[in-house]
């Protein structure tokens, strides 16, 4: 069990027993796992880091950036596991190991997110944010199919979507679930709960393969029944809650020789397996492009980590607004001498000209020149 705290993130085993501490996850404030690719992703909502950390051989595939402060949620698409990002400006961006730029932002609202759950097959993304509205999108299109508002005039805090298709949301102290939303907007939803003591309620989860919801409030923690929303058709070799000690070990060791690569993981899940049919000049020049951002990347991590070793100097004697100032003062006293000289020239051309006008009428040329010649005898 993975659990994000308040530095980095902590390994637990089944007796509550702290086994690892991963000290490169600095400040999570969310976290997802993907079961079929051996994923750990984290959230550094603080710097804005997403981490991409392969728990199979212990190392981080990849980092990417964000605006700091901006990522607030964090859920996963189970059907081909982009992850799905609320910002504080109302955008939900998806992202894959592969991009170091979202593959996809949404504009879902015109306040920041605070909820945000992804339907099971991929095809619809539920969204709460603080405007007290629930918007239903339709990821085949990235259209708006429905509009709610929450109970209360409360934000929601949590969404989650059971394997059967209910949407639950907790706002204040009122949960409730909605059913059939995904064809026509119900009038009313399928169930709604109060929580006992008017309690703050700041999370809620279904239970797979069960008909309960979990949902931890400022109370403590409370479980609901949900009529419908697990799985009753259980699919043993996809996931056997009544698996043996044996059946277990062997399905982790056919998981880890099946394990998908992160390269994998794509917005467009029918473009795998499919033939390239761009030209070689296209292909050789898509991996020149790539070759070129790889070693970009590999000289920034270099240099990051000579700077850490005290190796590069953090900064250099004169920082880049010296270097600008002077080579702005470098340009002024180039063209203050060029506009010195100019005006020089003009004085020159000023006094001969005056010269002329004084000696005109006088000035015999046969005279000087027999006077310079006498002058030099």
């Amino acid at each position: 069990m993975a659990v994000a705290q308040r530095k980095q993130v902590y390994i637990y085993d089944n007796s509550g027993l702290e086994i690892h501490c991963l000290r490169k996850h600095m400040n999570p404030s969310s976290l997802e796992f993907l079961p079929y690719h051996y994923l750990l992703v984290t959230l550094d909502g603080l710097r804005g880091i997403l981490r991409y950390h392969d728990i199979s051989i212990g190392q981080i595939v990849v980092e990417h950036k964000l605006q700091a402060n901006s990522g607030l949620i964090l859920r996963q698409n189970p059907s081909n596991g982009v992850i799905c990002i609320g910002h504080n400006n109302g955008q939900v961006t998806m992202w894959t190991p592969n991009l170091s730029s979202p593959a996809v932002k949404i504009q879902c609202h015109p306040s920041g997110i605070t909820g945000l759950a992804v339907e099971q097959q991929g095809r619809y993304l539920a969204t709460a944010s603080s405007d007290c509205k629930m918007r239903i999108w339709d990821l085949r299109k990235y259209g708006m199919l429905h509009e709610f508002f929450t109970p209360n005039v409360i934000p929601a805090c949590s969404l989650d979507i059971s394997q059967r298709g209910l949407l639950a949301l907790v706002s204040g102290d009122i949960i409730q679930v909605w059913k059939g939303w995904d064809k026509d907007k119900p009038k009313a939803p399928y169930m709604k709960h109060t929580i006992k003591g008017k309690a703050s309620g700041s999370k809620l989860k279904f239970v797979p393969y069960e008909d309960f919801m979990g949902v931890g409030h400022s109370n403590g923690f409370s479980s609901i029944v949900v009529p419908g929303s697990g799985e009753s058709n259980i699919d043993s070799f996809e996931a056997n809650p009544y698996e043996t000690k044996k059946q277990k070990r062997e399905a982790v060791v056919r998981s880890l020789l099946e394990k998908l690569p992160p390269d994998m993981i794509t917005i467009n899940t029918e473009k795998i397996g499919t033939i390239d049919t761009a030209s070689k000049e296209i292909k050789e020049r898509e991996k020149m492009e790539e070759m070129k951002e790889y070693e970009q990347k590999a000289w920034k991590k270099k240099k990051r980590r000579l700077r850490e070793e005290g190796e590069l100097p953090e900064k250099e004697e004169k920082g880049y607004a010296k270097v600008k100032q002077r080579l702005r003062a470098r340009n002024i006293d180039k063209a203050r001498r060029l506009f010195e000289a100019k005006l020089k020239e003009h004085e020159e051309v000023e006094k001969d000209l005056d010269f002329l006008n004084q000696i005109e009428g006088k000035f015999d040329p046969i005279n000087a020149l027999l006077n310079n010649k006498a002058d030099t005898k």
